[in-house]
């Protein structure tokens, strides 16, 4: 007695308390964001066994937890100069644990981490322009991207690079429309996280948005002075304790890489320092000459070649390769049409994307080979937020008719940073006839470029990269004959006989991870063709198995194998293109049991 009836009721917690602000959205939009998730990750994880039959650099990734399993390193020690922290082949390695040893295990996280990226790019373009179907189109851009789809299909840490630099960018959008510390507080966190992976994202993500910040206070600084010489008005301030719990959060986080990184004093950026640097800038300017004619017509290209690659340039190594830019052909126009937008409107908060793409194609000026797409990966999430930009800019162009605008504000609802709303009009049928027809447009345009770009990746891309990937290197392939020989017994010893001698590295780190035996039984040893004699034959020990991998372009070779031991010679199970990059095996079975491990 004496409680009233809803007394209780009002100590029951409210369901908004459970959910972050950032989620607290429709079942509608739940359910789609559920519906991109799984879709992304059905595209990057079907058929990883054998869907791409080509190692992509991925013995970087094996050495990485190969390391994390000895547990000598610590986890943010760096193994090696192409591992900054053990983070990612922790994660590797824990779901290598779970599923056992395959090429799917060691994969599958990439896919997970590349389905994230698709989401967080949803929120990011989401709360960019504040218009959900932009963010839904943004997403299945990068849901279909050839090279984003490409690189997180593949074991390479470079595909947590976009993900939290995506992450901190949209905390970082949400800290200036709201102003809750907690928004900033991540963006500093997520931020700090770039530095824990490849070495493009840590270079990358940070600068990137110290320019968009310091180009924000340089605007902020012009509007003081106008405001109070022409109207006396209250000048608009930056929300600098933000900012401040960002950076804090910030150093916090990453001080640990840094710390490992200067106690066993390593080059900080050892992959910039092989591949580049400021020097290829620079040099010119630093002969007692000057800069000549030649050298500025040089200085050009090596400054504007790297923006081809969006449009015109297709990789010029074998990490995503193909014939393509990065940009399918049918994409170019709507990804140039968004940047035009964009560039109209570089006052609003949107010229963060148009930064990402300039610092992206500015920075690989730095590097010898700008072209190399692993390098490009930080760009990903801009190109499809772009490119959507640029689908939503295509209804006031077909349907002229005056329909109401979408206003895009950025830093709304934060009174007490004084941050004034930046907006963009990005001109958004509603309610008229011509308007349903603009959107089934869009709707139309978007499946298209989304089923364009997923069969191209698919039917052509991989077919062409897998050939392209076994022409790249001289000698036969040896992830095919690595995976072949994975199941091979104790005491084996292992050759690849080809001309040129083969590298025998990248295939003993992949038959040390996918073998069943005892690692320490195996020995692996290159041979020209042409050292494969009878007289080799003969030294060849009588107590061990033999596994001959021959290139199947050697008969020499081949017809001494089949002499010497009466071997069958097995093809591949998988069809090698071109069929002049295959090694065919002869097993000497030595005719003793050992038990496998």
């Amino acid at each position: 007695p004496g409680l009233p009836p809803d007394a209780l009721r009002s100590l029951r917690p409210r369901r908004a308390w459970l959910r972050p602000a950032f989620w607290r959205g429709t079942r509608g939009e739940v359910a789609t964001i559920a519906l991109i998730f799984c879709a992304a990750l059905l595209l990057r994880a079907w058929n990883l066994e054998t869907g791409l039959r080509v190692s992509v650099d991925e013995a970087l990734a094996i050495d990485g937890t190969m390391h994390y399993f000895g547990g000598a390193i610590g986890l943010v020690g760096r193994p090696s100069e192409y591992i900054t922290t053990l983070l990612m082949p922790q994660w590797q390695g824990e779901l290598i644990h779970l599923m056992g040893r395959s090429v799917t295990s060691l994969r599958l996280i990439s896919a997970f981490v590349g389905a994230l990226t698709v989401v967080v790019t949803y929120f990011l373009a989401r709360d960019l322009f504040r218009d959900r179907r932009t963010g839904v189109i943004a997403a299945l851009f990068l849901l279909a991207l050839p090279p984003h789809l490409h690189f997180s299909r593949i074991g390479l840490i470079h595909i947590a690079d976009p993900l939290f630099g995506s992450l901190g960018i949209w905390f970082l959008i949400r800290g200036l429309r709201f102003n809750r510390r907690i928004d900033w507080a991540l963006a500093g966190a997520s931020l700090a996280l770039t530095q824990y992976f490849f070495e493009a994202g840590r270079l990358f993500f940070i600068p990137l948005v110290a320019a968009w910040f310091l180009g924000a206070a340089a605007l902020s600084l012009l509007d003081r002075l106008r405001l109070r010489r022409r109207f006396d008005m209250a000048p608009v301030r930056l929300p600098f304790k933000g900012i401040f719990v960002a950076l804090l959060a910030l150093i916090l986080v990453a001080t640990p890489v840094y710390y490992a990184i200067f106690s066993r004093n390593r080059d900080a950026n050892p992959r910039l320092t092989t591949s580049g640097g400021f020097d290829l800038i620079l040099a010119p300017f630093q002969d007692d000459d000057g800069l000549t004619g030649e050298e500025a017509s040089a200085l050009a290209r090596r400054i504007l070649f790297p923006f081809s690659v969006y449009v015109s340039q297709p990789e010029q190594a074998a990490f995503y390769g193909g014939r393509q830019p990065l940009l399918l052909v049918y994409v170019v126009p709507f990804f140039l049409l968004g940047t035009a937008f964009l560039l109209a409107r570089w006052r609003s908060a949107a010229v963060i994307l148009i930064l990402w793409v300039l610092l992206t194609a500015l920075t690989n000026a730095l590097l010898r080979d700008s072209a190399v797409y692993a390098r490009w990966h930080v760009v990903f999430p801009a190109a499809a937020v772009v490119t959507a930009v640029g689908v939503r800019t295509l209804l006031p162009m077909l349907f002229p008719r005056p329909v109401p605008s979408l206003t895009l504000e950025v830093a709304r609802n934060a009174p007490a940073a004084n941050v004034a709303p930046q907006r963009a009009e990005l001109p958004t049928p509603a309610g008229a006839p011509a308007s349903r027809w603009a959107s089934a447009v869009v709707i139309g345009v978007t499946a298209l470029l989304l089923i364009g770009q997923v069969n191209y990746y698919y039917a052509l891309h991989v077919p062409a990269f897998e050939r392209q990937a076994r022409e790249f290197k001289p000698y036969p392939d040896g992830y095919d004959a690595a995976i072949r020989a994975a199941g091979v017994p104790n005491y084996t010893d292992i050759y690849l006989i080809a001309n040129p001698i083969p590298d025998i590295n990248v295939p003993r780190i992949w038959i040390a991870y996918l073998t069943q035996s005892d690692v320490a039984t195996l020995r692996y040893f290159p041979l020209a063709a042409e050292d494969f004699t009878e007289e080799f034959v003969e030294t060849l020990p009588e107590d061990r198995h033999l596994a001959l991998f021959i290139d199947n372009q050697t008969p020499l070779a081949i017809l001494t194998a089949v002499n010497a031991f009466g071997c069958s010679i097995e093809n591949s199970p998988y069809e090698i293109v071109p069929p002049t990059k295959e090694y065919v095996l002869c097993f000497v079975d030595r005719g003793f049991t050992e038990a496998v491990g």
